[in-house]
């Protein structure tokens, strides 16, 4: 079973490193392409304008207009953990919190 699991595991590897052999770099690419060039055409998908006002309120958005959803559902995942992550800090800390008649806060006593 080992031996499957190792064979297995090489030839994704070789083609994953033949995979990323064959495709250009950044470089190459930049050079060779010309953004001034490019010209919207009648049914062209890609709204920059668009998907950056929707993604400014919305995390995730910009990728869905753009038409990558798997992308776009990731960013929101994401955003959606971290900002749960802060709101449930926010609680416990402002739990253990009190602020006294000056308006100072204070931590409580757990006694």
């Amino acid at each position: 079973m080992k031996r499957i699991i190792l064979i297995a595991l090489l030839a994704a590897v070789s083609v994953a490193a033949s995979a990323q052999m064959a495709s250009p770099r950044y470089k190459e690419l930049k050079q060779s392409y010309n953004p001034q060039l490019y010209q919207k055409l009648e049914g062209d998908p890609y709204s920059p304008e668009w998907a950056s006002a929707v993604g400014f309120f919305f995390p995730g958005a910009s990728q869905l207009v753009m038409r990558e959803p798997i992308r776009g559902l990731l960013f929101f995942a994401g955003s959606a953990i971290c900002s749960n992550g802060i709101t449930d800090s926010y609680t416990a800390l402002a739990k253990q919190m009190a602020v006294d008649s000056e308006g100072n806060p204070y931590f409580l006593d757990e006694d």
